[in-house]
């Protein structure tokens, strides 16, 4: 993760915002084992505070970064 990372102050988010949060979800119940939804939506929120809470689980926000 980079150090200017502000994962609290959402100056890096993710796919999901507000605007689209209904959809994404929907998506995720359909698509997504009940047990890692939560994880998914956190990824799909913020992706750095998701690796700083989760560190096991970091190599998955990855996926999402811009290149």
């Amino acid at each position: 993760m980079k150090p200017d990372v502000d994962i609290n102050g959402g100056r890096y988010p993710g796919a999901m915002n507000h605007l689209n949060k209904d959809l994404f979800n929907q998506w995720i119940s359909l698509n997504v084992q009940s047990k890692f939804c939560l994880d998914i939506e956190r990824l799909l929120t913020n992706p750095a505070k998701f690796c700083f809470e989760k560190p096991d689980h970091s190599y998955l926000a990855d996926m999402l970064l811009r290149t």
